[in-house]
């Protein structure tokens, strides 16, 4: 599957495409890249998750083209965790930011939307909490759950199943605030493509102990207008070769809230730039996106929870 094209529903295209070609033979797939053994791996859910999505096949991490770089993709993931990436010491804000990577609820796009923002993100001083939520290779009957439920119902159990996984490790944050270092009231999330659409999921249903209290939406698709701003901030950015009619969407409903909101559309990046694309407009949202979360206090030096203020 290739949760990235230079199209707006280019990993939606990718699903049918997976399912068509589910047991065509295909050439061997080189391994991903693997995690640095320095990051700590945390379960999410003490016993099983909440939400009915069986995953039949082993996890698999590969390798992916996607056109203008290779990705660490991860396939079939069964057991939701955390990868924490953590500042270097004695440079930690206090703040802490959960990562969605996106990948069509089929993959996670697990570098280029997951642990390289984490990275950026520690070099900034947050703490980063990239979550490995439960995704699985569509079946082959994939493609007539498309023609009879349409795109937001055939993948609705994996937004469901994903969206429990993401506030769930919100809890798990907040319970263990003293132990990461972190501010329980200085908790966001951020998402990508399939992992914003998820976030926006989390803002519809989530309650006081697994809202994020802020929220970042890069190229997200909005399935419905059910989710609740309340006055969570929101940073949303976007391509304006991809999904800026939904981020307009998004826009209007935080507007009409009047909760606090920042939009960027930048003129090329396409769907899938990560920290940005080279050689596209999309580059900007390293510094855009530093600038916001510094205003939301994200950046400012502060005792974490827990914390002995010298």
């Amino acid at each position: 599957m290739k949760p990235f094209t230079a199209g707006p529903f280019g990993w939606m295209l990718g699903l049918i495409l997976l399912a068509a070609v589910g047991c065509a033979k295909k050439p061997p797939e080189l391994p991903g890249v693997a995690d640095d053994p320095a990051w700590e791996v945390v379960r999410i859910w003490s016993g099983a998750p909440i939400g009915d999505m069986p995953v039949p096949l082993p996890e698999a991490r590969v390798l992916q083209d996607v056109g203008w770089r290779k990705i660490t993709l991860l396939r079939d993931v069964s057991t939701p965790s955390v990868t924490i990436i953590r500042p270097r010491e004695g440079t930690a804000t206090g703040a802490a930011m959960v990562i969605l990577p996106g990948g069509g609820f089929g993959g996670l796009a697990w570098d280029v939307e997951g642990t390289e923002v984490g990275e950026y993100l520690a070099e900034r001083g947050v703490t980063a909490f990239v979550v490995r939520y439960r995704v699985r290779t569509p079946p082959s009957s994939a493609w007539l759950s498309l023609a009879t439920k349409g795109i937001n119902g055939a993948l609705e159990p994996g937004r469901i199943a994903a969206s429990q996984d993401a506030m769930q490790a919100v809890r798990l944050i907040r319970q263990n605030a003293d132990r990461y270092g972190v501010d329980p009231d200085r908790v966001g999330m951020m998402g990508f493509s399939a992992g914003a659409i998820t976030l926006l999921r989390v803002l519809q249903d989530a309650d006081e102990a697994s809202r994020p209290n802020v929220a970042a939406s890069v190229y997200g698709l909005l399935f419905d207008d059910a989710v609740r701003p309340e006055q969570t901030p929101m940073f949303v950015a976007v391509a304006q070769d991809d999904l800026v009619k939904d981020a307009r969407k998004i826009e209007a409903i935080w507007t009409a809230a009047g909760a606090p909101l920042e939009m960027h559309v930048y003129e090329s990046g396409g769907h899938g730039f990560g920290l940005g694309r080279p050689g596209t407009g999309s580059m900007a949202f390293r510094a855009d996106f530093e600038t916001w979360l510094r205003g939301e206090g994200y950046l400012a030096p502060r005792a974490a929870a827990g914390t002995a203020t010298p």
